[in-house]
């Protein structure tokens, strides 16, 4: 499992339990988790792209924060969005175990886990995941999946200039910036001015 991988697996990962904790715990909110799910690990069992899973993880997780501020229609339409995207990355997490040698039985059912605990969670205990503990959560995932989605091009940008740039070593190696640090790079700056506009957007 590559870097991209890992942080692609721990972004649907943790997508799946704040979108699925941030839903209504009603009825609806788990048939849409379950509708998500059964769609996106039926119609492919191929890893997803990091850009397209964290695109849309950071447009869901941003669109949750901005609900009070979009208007009754778009407003109510955030929830539902919410619980299917909470499925649908629940099956990419799965997907993602799969492809790495988790039996495809075992890896769904550990993917569906995610969304499923949270949601549980959500719906016994009151004193679950408060307001400010949700906000806080999807300002993560925003901030993570802008960087997962980023990330790849990134490194295959800096791959292309080490190639046009190259100089060889004495013993034949090139010298290049590893992938993981131009991700824990990039997803820190991502966050953190995240969190910054995010607290300035609160205070007004």
């Amino acid at each position: 499992m590559t870097i991209i991988d890992q942080a692609l697996w721990l972004l649907c990962s943790l997508g799946a339990t704040v979108f699925a904790a941030a839903a209504s715990a009603r009825w609806l909110a788990w048939l849409l988790i379950a509708l998500g799910f059964v769609a996106a690990s039926t119609l492919s069992a191929a890893v997803p792209d990091a850009s397209v899973a964290g695109s849309v993880a950071a447009l869901v997780a941003t669109a949750l924060l901005a609900r009070a501020d979009a208007g009754r229609l778009l407003g109510g339409l955030v929830m539902p969005a919410a619980a299917v995207c909470a499925g649908v990355l629940a099956a990419w997490s799965g997907a993602l175990l799969h492809a790495n040698g988790v039996p495809r039985a075992g890896a769904l059912a550990v993917g569906a886990a995610w969304p499923t605990l949270s949601a549980c969670l959500v719906a016994t205990r009151r004193d679950f995941a408060p307001q400010a503990i949700r906000e806080e959560a999807l300002l993560l995932v925003s901030g993570a999946g802008l960087g997962v989605a980023m990330v790849p091009h990134l490194v295959e940008g800096w791959r292309s200039a080490v190639a046009l740039n190259v100089q060889p070593l004495a013993d034949g190696a090139v010298l290049a910036v590893p992938a993981w640090t131009l991700l824990v790079v990039t997803g820190a700056l991502g966050v953190g001015g995240m969190s910054a506009l995010f607290s300035r957007w609160r205070s007004r």
